[in-house]
């Protein structure tokens, strides 16, 4: 299953980081608001025409922990939402020398973890980069084992490791 996780991780980059995403849609997210405010069904589309005919494409949006947690809900290996503290908490610490493909690597500030990334092929990580958000392509593969720039405060966990179902718990996002 870690070679799935590392696969679907690589196809994401590109994707647009949105604080709490789990792998919405531009498109479907923009539906959404638009019902809540109480715009018509057709005036959203006419709004969404537009976007495409400036080619504007339905992107998928993640936040750091929301990229995990899209897929790891898709394969029922938890049954609810995690933030990336959430994640440090249910993972294994390893060695920098024992890091391999799809092993979690964390940021963390005042012992919480505030970011996560996750380890690729060729010590790349790949992460959702909340500060390049007014780019196209906030998910990102960086090489090295630095997360943000911030190498020495990079700690691991593993995939492998990842939380039973009935361990798993909901947690409020904090990313």
């Amino acid at each position: 299953k870690v070679s799935e996780f590392t696969k679907y991780i690589r196809s994401m980059v590109g994707s647009a980081y949105l604080w709490g995403g789990q792998g919405e849609t531009l498109f479907g997210l923009l539906r959404k608001l638009a019902k809540q405010n109480g715009q018509s069904d057709e005036k959203t589309e006419q709004t969404i025409s537009y976007m495409k005919s400036k080619g504007i494409k339905d992107i998928s949006l993640f936040d750091c922990s929301g990229l995990a947690v899209y897929y790891l809900l898709s394969v029922g290996a938890i049954s609810g939402d995690m933030t990336a503290d959430g994640f440090y908490r249910k993972c294994k610490k390893i060695a920098k020398s024992e890091i391999r493909e799809g092993d979690m690597a964390f940021l963390l500030s005042s012992g919480k973890a505030s970011h996560i990334g996750y380890m690729g092929e060729k010590k790349t990580v790949v992460h959702a980069h909340y500060r390049s958000c007014r780019s196209d392509r906030s998910i990102r593969i960086h090489v090295g084992d630095e997360l943000m720039g911030k190498k020495s405060r990079m700690k691991n966990g593993c995939l492998r490791d990842a939380p039973e179902k009935d361990e798993q718990e909901s947690v409020e996002k904090t990313d």
